[in-house]
């Protein structure tokens, strides 16, 4: 398979270039605006590296010439810079996608948008993009898509015990990259996975050990107080 891997140098795309590296009969293209940010041990082992920009519909359409899926971890600016990247870089994606016939896309939404997600007045107002991207995707009835709804993104060293649900939250307020760019991978490549996940909103969680230095909720309650600050600075 030929896949090609929008917003790879943030904390989910470069767990799913590491990961994706190590997969056998997957030859990953990776679309960067720096190059330089993707560590040289993934760089050389990758099938191609683009230089472009997701706004711009050229490059976009030209980087999806023969491939067969797309992961995007594109994601939103909270202070300064671009707005609305996330929600215009995917316009441009399912439209270079449609232009190739492409017709499988993973990509990393936000669990504020999934039902009764605790937060989400506050949430949904930072990460509005997010929202964007759902009410365009809906429209897409042509395209195979499917959006992973993490909550808090954490760091790990490796992949570890997750859970998915459509539609909602499966477990803990946060889940690792790894674990994200694990599932995505699965599901791009696996037939049953994406027809299962098709147009749907998928929670994920990952599993964390009861003994770690915060819990689950207390990171929850941490993050909230964080939005909190940063949407007061932002708006005044």
């Amino acid at each position: 398979m030929k896949l090609i891997v929008f917003g790879g140098t943030g904390r989910t795309g470069s767990a799913v270039l590491k990961q994706g590296v190590d997969i056998q009969d997957l030859e990953i293209t990776a679309f960067v605006r720096n190059p330089s940010k993707i560590p040289s041990n993934v760089r050389r082992r990758l099938m191609k590296v683009v230089t472009g920009s997701v706004l711009n519909q050229d490059d976009v359409t030209n980087a999806l010439v023969g491939q067969d899926a797309v992961i995007s971890c594109l994601g939103t600016a909270l202070i300064g810079g671009e707005h609305q990247l996330m929600s215009e870089g995917i316009k441009n994606i399912v439209n270079g996608m449609r232009e190739n016939g492409v017709k499988r896309v993973a990509l990393v939404g936000s669990a504020a948008f999934l039902p009764g997600a605790p937060g989400a007045f506050i949430t949904k107002r930072l990460a509005s993009d997010h929202g964007n991207v759902i009410e365009f995707l809906r429209k897409a009835k042509d395209v195979d898509w499917t959006i992973a709804m993490p909550p808090f993104i954490t760091q790990a060293p490796e992949v570890g015990n997750y859970k998915t649900a459509i539609n909602k939250l499966p477990g803990a307020s946060r889940a690792k990259a790894q674990d994200i760019a694990y599932w995505m991978l699965t599901c791009v490549q696996d037939d049953e996975e994406m027809r299962e996940n098709t147009h749907q909103m998928v929670g994920i969680s990952s599993h964390y050990d009861s003994g770690a230095l915060i819990s689950a909720k207390g990171l929850f309650v941490l993050g909230v107080i964080v939005s909190c600050v940063t949407l007061y600075f932002y708006y005044n």
